[in-house]
This record gives C-alpha cells, structure tokens and sequence, in this order.
C-alpha cells in the first residue's frame, strides 16, 4: 500500500519535475547590437580605404539605420559594382544605396 501510494505520489510529481526542466533550458536570444550611424559610416569607409578601389576612387558614405550611402565618384562601372559588394559584408549594413558616378581620366580634367 505504501509502495503503491508513493509510486502515484511519483507519477503525479514527475509532470510538474519535466516541465520545470524544460523551462529552465529555454534559450534566450539576444537582440543583436543595433550600431549607430557614425560607428557604421566609420566602418564602411574603413573596410573602402583597405581596398585597392580606394586610390582610383573618391567615395563618400553615410548611413541611416543600417541603410548606408555611397557617393562619389569611381574609375569603372567595375569600380562601383565592387564597392557595393565590399559596404554589403560590413557588420550591421542592412542596404546599400549606390549613387557612385564613373568618371574617366578625362572626366576629371
């Protein structure tokens, strides 16, 4: 009897046992760092400076949001399609809006 009052007594605890474990194992997930504007600006130009694109190229970035901004001018279309790719693998750039012009060495005599 007692054996038997203790093994009910188990089975009812062990429901209340399960979900109190599974509770306590829930993940929680953190908001990933929001980046301010100026921080994000830096870090574009950075990464653009790095680059060999950078002696061919005057480029000015800003940011909003995540969103980032390029104007400037750059030597080839290729130029500016690299510079796209380059801002788009920065930390925390959501888009990238790219009004980069091309200009030729003739262009800027």
């Amino acid at each position: 009897m007692i054996l038997r009052q203790a093994f009910c007594a188990l089975l009812l605890t062990l429901p209340l046992i399960a979900v109190t474990a599974c509770d306590n194992m829930t993940e929680t997930k953190t908001q990933p760092q929001k980046i301010d504007d100026n921080s994000l600006s830096q870090a574009v130009s950075e990464v653009l400076e790095r680059d060999a694109l950078s002696a061919r190229s005057n480029i000015k970035v800003t940011s909003l949001d995540g969103k980032v901004s390029l104007t400037g001018t750059v030597a080839s279309a290729e130029d500016k399609t690299h510079a796209t790719g380059l801002v788009k693998k920065v930390n925390g750039v959501k888009t990238v809006n790219n009004d980069l012009e091309i200009t030729t060495p003739a262009d800027s005599q």
